[in-house]
């Protein structure tokens, strides 16, 4: 059942009223953007609510049945919602709240008509889709860990790196470089400002100047001979990478326990189960081999 604010509800109960509704959205990156189906922007709890001929009112309303709700949005790009910031995945998991409000009389408060997140963003020739899930999606997804024999936890997250620090003394931040494009052929650069630190090949690379700044895009292989980083294609990249192009890197782990013991001495804090009882191996028997007479 919703509530809504005394003044809003009193508004709503009578026979002609001046409603509309506030779209919220919250990015990944703490920002915050708001859309009105109104014909004027409307100033709510701090947040100017723009007014935009393309978005309209949608439902997505939750069931007694718990029954995980979801609808496609469909809006264009332009100089509110840019194709970089779509890129960058600012709006992938993001929250949102549709409002109801009387744009007479904003004071009234608004009520909330359903909250969710955004699903991934893809983006199409001038406008992108996502699914707008309800706040029941997130029962879809199973809970706990799956026993395998490699590590379920990210490379320098706070399982593999307890307060940012290795179980063998060396530090997450230590491992970060930077370094400097000099060169570029097709999807490989010439590089300067790194050095090699005899750990496993590839990483992580991420622009920290030009246009595709804050964009990361994973490492295919070093030649520390030539000083060449090799991408991986289809990295999302705004424009091409260009020499004077500064970047950091950092190196990979492949989740294996041999990697994590012999190249980073972090096997105390290995999240998987290596030596573990594979129970396919309890179906096993031998071949029968005739006995000789």
């Amino acid at each position: 059942m919703k509530s809504f604010p005394s003044g809003l509800l009193s508004h709503i109960q009578q026979g002609q009223t001046t409603l509309t509704t506030l779209f919220k959205i919250t990015r990944r990156d703490g920002s915050i953007l708001g859309f009105t189906e109104h014909d004027v922007d409307i100033v709510s709890g701090g947040v100017t609510y723009v007014s935009d001929s393309g978005y309209n009112r949608f439902n997505l309303n939750e069931t007694a049945d718990a029954e995980a709700k979801t609808t496609e949005l469909v809006g264009a790009i332009d100089a509110i919602i840019t194709r970089d910031d779509i890129q960058r995945r600012l709006y992938d998991g993001a929250a949102f709240e549709l409002l109801l409000a009387n744009w007479k009389t904003i004071s009234n408060g608004t009520g909330i008509l359903c909250t969710g997140s955004f699903g991934p963003v893809s983006i199409e020739e001038f406008q992108f889709r996502v699914e707008l899930r309800g706040l029941t999606y997130r029962l879809n997804d199973l809970g706990g860990n799956v026993c395998g024999p490699d590590c379920r936890t990210d490379f320098g997250s706070a399982k593999c790196a307890p307060g940012g620090t290795l179980a063998g003394g060396t530090t997450i931040n230590s491992l970060l470089q930077s370094g400097t494009v000099v060169s570029v052929s097709g999807n490989s650069f010439v590089f300067s400002g790194l050095t090699n630190p005899n750990l496993p090949n590839g990483g992580n690379c991420t622009l920290t100047s030009g246009s595709n700044n804050l964009l990361s895009i994973e490492i295919k292989d070093i030649d520390w001979g030539t000083s060449t980083i090799t991408l991986r294609p289809g990295g999302l990249l705004v424009v091409d990478i260009a020499p004077g192009d500064t970047f950091s890197y950092m190196p990979n782990c492949d989740k294996t326990f041999f990697t994590c013991v012999n190249s980073y001495a972090n096997g105390l804090n290995f999240q998987g189960e290596p030596h573990a009882f594979n129970p396919d191996e309890s179906l096993n028997y031998p071949d029968y081999v005739q006995p000789h007479p």
